[in-house]
């Protein structure tokens, strides 16, 4: 069984996956229009394979599966619950809350309140960027949109994917005052319709003790508007 150490950049890494920039707090319309490549219906649920690297071990292999499940309050602001469940990983991943903001997807930001993080903006332009910064833990944030992307995996095919692609460095510091700056880097491929189909993350410098990579593909995807299964969909 897999053990993970469960530092400020491992942290940042699994709990913070699906967030990528700071967004200002600001009020919302009534009713913001959701982005089609990240569907946030009840019961919504996403298979993954997924391969873990750490430090210069050989890769191993798990299966992980996300399902929207409920929703909790935050800050006054009502979020939904992403909750994700692993087999044969031997690791905890914590719960993501998400809500459509106006600016697109948003994540509460745990520690730290009154901040929102961006997580897909509400219409994606190629080449949109955008900065922020979650201190002390992070700094130097840095995202970029890029369009038309295509993901193939097993019989799969999904054209048209947003690519947002995430750099950011973590402030780990310790007991007896000390401090390490860790780069940390999420890519991700949002299909619409389906939502996340690809997401790689990488802490640290490959070969490097502390080094972390996460290679996640979807595999089977069952919206919460229907009960039909989604499975390695041709598109």
């Amino acid at each position: 069984m897999n053990r993970l150490r469960y530092t400020t950049a491992f942290c940042v890494f699994f709990l913070l996956s699906s967030t990528f920039a700071v967004a200002p707090a600001a009020s919302s319309p009534q009713h913001p229009r959701e982005p089609m490549e990240f569907p946030l219906d009840q019961g919504s649920c996403w298979e993954y394979d997924v391969e873990l690297v750490q430090g210069s071990g050989p890769p191993k292999t798990f299966k992980a599966t996300k399902t929207v499940r409920g929703e909790k309050e935050v800050g006054g602001r009502r979020y939904v619950r992403l909750v994700t469940d692993t087999t044969g990983g031997g690791m905890r991943i914590p719960d993501q809350l998400y809500r459509v903001c106006e600016q697109g997807v948003c994540a509460a930001v745990q520690g730290a309140e009154g901040k929102e993080l961006l997580v897909l903006p509400a219409n994606p332009r190629h080449g949109q960027s955008w900065r922020g910064e979650a201190e002390p833990a992070i700094i130097e944030l840095s995202a970029e949109t890029t369009l038309g992307e295509t993901f193939a995996y097993e019989g799969s095919h999904f054209p048209g994917c947003v690519r947002v692609s995430l750099s950011m460095t973590v402030v780990e510091r310790s007991f007896f005052g000390g401090e390490k700056k860790v780069p940390v880097r999420f890519i991700r491929w949002f299909a619409p319709g389906t939502g996340m189909v690809r997401e790689l993350r990488i802490a640290g410098e490959e070969g490097a003790p502390g080094y972390l990579r996460t290679d996640s593909k979807l595999t089977k995807y069952r919206s919460g508007r229907s009960t039909a299964d989604h499975e390695k969909v041709q598109h």
